[in-house]
């Protein structure tokens, strides 16, 4: 593990409480940016880049978008099955939705959408869902940016076997977000500072954790697994 040193007796969840958990962080996440949207209305911001001007409208990078997006998420679970991380994941991932929700009040910034005419059909109709469901008042910085690259730095601290397939979901979402024209590449940049500062904190509370492991016999013996508990000699209260 590139910073933790593993803790004897470490806690580790099964996948389903850890997918049930993250799903419950999830939906708290997306309400607050919902919310904030619904009531922040925003500019388009002159940010074009000559990044942005390369890179064409592309409707079917909608399937990147939402696939890549999802995929993200499932490898961070699947790769934090100690609690001390999973625990802190789920105080990083909501530390970094509510900084950015006060720079959405603060520097309100729409996204650059296009219009997308009539009729719409296949992955264009796809992409006008997109647009209806998602608000485009919260452009700045980019969350799906933001949570990717967060996903990528976890899943490549705790998990060094999936690095690769975490990089190869972070660049599908920078490609989907231009491709889509839901972000400007500043926002984008914006993401990714927005994930270091998450990726910071996520770290001081898996450190936090790990120090307290020693004095928290009673957590762990609750939290491990039936195997893990069995070698460790907990019994459970009746």
């Amino acid at each position: 593990m590139a910073f933790f040193p593993e803790v004897p007796g470490s806690a580790e969840w099964p996948a389903p409480r850890r997918f049930s958990i993250a799903l419950l962080c999830t939906a708290a996440c997306e309400a607050l940016y919902a919310l904030v949207g619904a009531l922040v209305r925003a500019p388009v911001r002159p940010w074009e880049t000559p990044v942005d001007a390369l890179i064409p409208f592309i409707p079917a990078a909608i399937w990147v978008y939402v696939t890549f997006y999802a995929a993200s998420f499932a490898i961070t679970v699947l790769a934090l099955n100690e609690s001390r991380m999973l625990k802190a994941a789920l105080v990083a991932f909501p530390f970094m939705q509510a900084l950015a929700c006060l720079v959405f009040v603060l520097v309100p910034t729409a996204s650059p959408r296009p219009q997308l005419g009539e009729p719409v059909s296949g992955s264009l109709a796809l992409v006008d869902l997109l647009y209806t469901v998602d608000t485009p008042h919260n452009a700045f910085p980019s969350m799906h940016v933001a949570n990717t690259t967060l996903c990528a730095l976890l899943v490549i601290t705790a998990d060094r076997n999936r690095k690769l397939l975490a990089g190869v979901l972070l660049m599908g979402t920078w490609v989907s977000i231009l491709s889509l024209k839901q972000h400007w590449f500043v926002d984008g940049m914006a993401g990714t500072v927005l994930a270091m500062i998450g990726f910071e904190v996520w770290k001081r509370c898996v450190r936090f954790r790990s120090a307290r492991r020693p004095s928290e016999p009673a957590e762990r013996g609750r939290d491990a697994l039936p195997s893990t508990r069995a070698r460790e000699g907990w019994s459970d209260p009746s």
